[in-house]
C-alpha cells in the first residue's frame, strides 16, 4: 500500500528523513520500500488493515518506537439536526452492521489545491475535485473509505407524512444494473450489496460509486457515507464483477466497527475548513461489539519471551500504542484500542511489547521442553500395511483427484451417498467432492485397458458425503480388476483374504441383488460389485480399523484337541454358499469352532441345476476332549438342518 512521506512528516515532524522512516518501518512495524517522489510502499499485514492501513496508524506506531507523545485526534462530529432532510434504512443488517451518514450544505466544487493533489499522488490516488479529494484525504489519514453523494440527485419519498431523501442499504435485485462513474454498465444479482434510493442503485457498497448521485460542478448539497461492510461479501462481489478499487481492498480486509466514526469525524473537520455547513447526522448501529479488556501477567510474559522487562517499560510501550493500562496486584488490566481488532489474547499483547522493544534485542536461547515420543497415526500405519499386502499380489496403486464432475456422478455405486457440492469450483470437472472411490477407478480401468490386457489397481483415500446435512469424511480402500477370466470372483476372494490378513475374523459377504455387501459386527464395511469384464470393491478403512483393534486379543493355546468332520451335500444352485455357512454358524452349537467350504462340484451327472458342496467342520471344547459320539451328534444336527432348510441331500 502506498503512503505519502510528506504527510507522515507533517504528522510526525520528528522524522529526520525518508531513509530513517523506511529503516524504522522495516525493523519494527512492516516491510517498506521507498519508490521515489515521496512515495513509500508498505506491506500491511492482513490482520492490521483496521489500524495500520492509514497515515494515522503509521504515526501511532512511530510514536511508540520513537517515544513521542503523538495521539489520535479526538472524534468531534459537529452537527445540526435541523439542516438536511433525509433518512437511512438498513435492510441487510448482516452485511452492513453500521452505517453513518451526514448532510452538508454550502459546498463549492472546484479543483483541489496543489498540496492536496501532491499528497494524493504520493499515496497512489488521482485528483478528481475538492470534495472527492478531501474524502480520499480523510481515508488515507484514518483508513476508513468514504463516499459522497449529491443530495439533490437522490430520489424524494414520503416518510412519516413528510417528503425526505431516503438512502436504502439492500441487496441487488435479479438482473438489476448500475452505471458507474466511468459510464460502465455492470450487471448485478442478489449476492451484491447496494446503496440505493427508492428507484435505483447509487453505489455498489464498498466498491464503486454510481453515475446517478455523482458530484459535479453544480453540486451544492451533499451526504457523506461512512460505513462498515462485511469483508467476505465485498471480496466476493469484487471478484464476481471483476472490479477492484482502493476502497474494496480495504473493506475486503476486516475493519473495526469503530472506524467509520473516525473517518466521518475527519471528513466533518475538513469540510468545515472549506466553508461547508454540517447538518443532520444519522448513525445506524445494527451490532455493537463490547470493549476488550485483557489481563497481562508479567510473570507469564517473562516465561513466554525469556527476558525480564520493568513493569514501567511494559506499561509505557502499551500506552504509546494507544492502550489504557491499569496495574492490579501483579498483573495489568489492558483496554484494547477500538481499532486494534487483531489483539485478542495475552499472547498478542506480549507480541506488541516485544515488537516495540525490538526482536533484534532478544538473545537467542535453546528451547527447554520435554522430549516425548511422537504420536503415531494408527490409520496411516494401517493403510501402509494394506499397501504392502496388495502390492505383494501384483496390484498397482493409483492416486485420483478428490473432486468429481456432475457427469461422473452418473455412475451409481451400490451404496448411494449424497455428494458435497463445491461452492466456487475452479471448473465444472471439479464441482463435487467424491462420495466414492469408484468414479476415479472406473476412469483408470478404461484408460489402462487400452494399453494392457489385465489391470489390477487399488486406491487408498478419503471420501466425502452428507449425512443428515452434516459433512462426513472417511478413509476408504478402492479395488478394481479387469481383463481376467472371472474378475468378480477373483475380487471376492481377494477381499476375503485381505480382511483375514489384517486381523478381521468375524465378517460376512452377504449377497444382494447385484453385489456383495461386506459386513462386520453388524456394520456395513463396503461392497463388491462388477461384471464379466470388470469388478470393483470398496472397504471403509476407518470402520475396519476400529473392528480390527477390537478383535485383537490374546488367548492361551487350546488345552484340548479339535475334531474335524467333512460333510458333503447336493443342493440346488439357487442357494448361496454364504447363506448356507451363515445358517450353520447361527445354530450356535457350543463346540463348533469353524465352518469352511473346501470343495465345489458341478456336473451334468448331478443335474445342471444342482451342485455338490463339501464343508469342513471344526469342533473343540474348552473343557475336555470331545468323544466321537458327541461330535457325531452335532454333525447329525447340522445334516438334519441342511435337509430341512435347503432340501440338501447328504452324500
Amino acid at each position: 500500500m502506498k503512503f505519502s512521506y510528506k504527510l507522515i512528516k507533517k504528522i510526525i515532524p520528528e522524522i529526520k528523513s525518508e531513509k530513517q522512516l523506511v529503516q524504522v518501518l522495516n525493523l519494527y512495524i512492516a516491510e517498506a520500500n521507498s519508490l521515489g517522489n515521496g512515495t513509500i510502499d508498505i506491506e500491511i499485514p492482513h490482520n492490521r488493515y483496521s489500524d495500520l492501513a492509514s497515515h494515522y496508524g503509521i504515526a501511532q506506531e512511530l510514536s511508540a518506537k520513537l517515544d513521542l507523545n503523538w495521539k489520535y485526534p479526538k472524534i468531534n462530529l459537529v452537527k445540526n439536526q435541523k439542516l438536511g432532510n433525509f433518512e437511512v434504512e438498513v435492510k441487510d443488517k448482516r452485511l452492513c452492521r453500521r452505517y453513518m451518514a451526514q448532510y452538508f450544505e454550502n459546498v463549492k466544487v472546484k479543483q483541489s489545491p496543489k498540496w492536496l493533489r501532491d499528497i494524493l499522488a504520493q499515496a497512489g490516488l488521482n485528483s478528481v475535485n475538492n470534495l472527492v479529494d478531501l474524502m480520499n484525504y480523510a481515508m488515507i489519514l484514518s483508513g476508513q473509505p468514504l463516499h459522497v453523494f449529491d443530495y439533490d440527485k437522490i430520489e424524494t419519498v414520503k416518510f412519516k407524512n413528510q417528503l425526505v431523501k431516503k438512502i436504502i442499504i439492500r441487496r441487488a435485485y435479479q438482473n438489476e444494473k448500475i452505471v458507474t462513474l466511468e459510464n460502465e454498465t455492470i450487471n448485478l444479482d442478489p449476492s451484491v450489496l447496494l446503496i440505493a434510493d427508492s428507484k435505483e442503485p447509487l453505489v455498489i457498497a464498498g466498491i464503486k460509486g454510481g453515475k446517478k448521485a455523482e458530484v459535479d460542478k453544480n453540486t451544492k448539497r451533499i451526504i457523506i457515507e461512512s460505513a462498515w461492510f462485511d469483508r467476505v461479501n465485498i471480496h466476493q462481489t469484487s471478484k464476481k464483477i471483476r472490479l477492484s478499487t482502493d476502497a474494496s481492498n480495504r473493506f475486503s480486509h476486516q475493519l473495526s466497527y469503530y472506524l467509520p466514526q473516525y473517518g466521518l469525524s475527519l471528513a466533518n473537520k475538513l469540510l468545515r475548513e472549506i466553508g461547508a455547513k454540517p447538518g443532520k447526522l444519522i448513525d445506524k448501529i445494527c451490532v455493537r461489539p463490547s470493549k476488550k479488556i485483557l489481563t497481562f501477567s508479567v510473570k507469564r510474559f517473562e516465561k513466554l519471551i525469556g527476558i525480564s522487562l520493568p513493569v514501567s517499560t511494559i506499561c509505557k510501550y502499551l500506552s504509546k500504542l494507544g492502550m489504557k493500562v491499569k496495574r492490579v496486584n501483579n498483573s495489568l488490566k489492558v483496554e484494547v484500542p477500538d481499532l486494534r481488532i487483531d489483539i485478542r489474547e495475552f499472547a498478542d499483547l506480549a507480541e506488541e511489547v516485544i515488537r516495540v522493544y525490538g526482536y533484534q534485542n532478544l538473545k537467542p536461547q535453546p528451547p527447554i521442553s520435554l522430549i516425548q515420543t511422537p504420536k503415531t497415526e494408527e490409520i496411516i500405519l494401517f493403510n501402509q500395511k494394506i499397501r504392502d499386502l496388495l502390492t505383494s499380489l501384483g496390484f498397482n496403486e493409483v492416486y485420483n483427484y478428490s473432486f468429481v464432475s456432475k457427469n461422473d456422478l452418473k455412475i451409481k455405486p451400490p451404496e448411494t451417498k449424497k455428494p458435497i457440492e463445491i461452492q466456487n469450483p475452479v471448473s465444472e470437472q471439479f464441482a463435487y467432492l467424491r462420495p466414492d472411490l469408484i468414479y476415479g477407478l472406473y476412469k483408470n480401468i478404461k484408460q489402462n485397458l487400452k494399453e494392457f490386457g489385465q489391470v489390477k489397481i487399488f486406491e487408498i483415500g478419503k471420501t466425502f458425503c452428507l449425512e443428515n446435512s452434516e459433512a462426513k469424511e472417511s478413509w476408504q480402500l478402492g479395488l478394481a480388476i479387469a481383463g481376467t477370466d472371472q474378475p468378480f470372483f477373483e475380487l471376492k476372494g481377494l477381499v476375503n483374504w485381505l480382511l483375514r490378513k489384517v486381523g478381521l475374523v468375524k465378517f460376512l459377504l452377504i449377497p444382494k441383488q447385484d453385489y456383495l455387501e461386506i459386513e462386520g459386527d453388524s456394520q456395513k464395511l463396503g461392497y463388491v460389485t462388477g461384471s464379466k469384464q470388470q469388478s470393483f470393491a470398496q472397504i471403509n478403512l476407518s470402520k475396519l480399523l476400529k473392528l480390527v483393534k477390537e478383535e485383537i486379543s490374546f488367548q492361551p493355546l487350546p488345552k484340548y484337541p479339535s475334531s474335524i468332520r467333512d460333510i458333503s451335500i447336493l443342493v440346488n444352485k439357487k442357494y448361496k454358499i454364504g447363506k448356507i455357512i451363515e445358517v450353520i454358524q447361527l445354530m450356535k452349537l457350543s463346540n463348533l469352532r469353524d465352518v469352511d467350504l473346501i470343495d465345489e462340484y458341478v456336473s451334468p451327472q448331478i443335474g445342471m441345476e444342482n451342485r455338490g458342496l463339501t464343508f469342513r467342520l471344526v469342533f473343540r471344547s474348552k473343557y475336555k476332549t470331545l468323544t466321537k459320539s458327541e461330535v457325531d451328534q452335532d454333525v447329525q444336527k447340522i445334516s438334519e438342518m441342511l435337509e430341512k432348510e435347503f432340501g440338501a441331500e447328504i452324500r
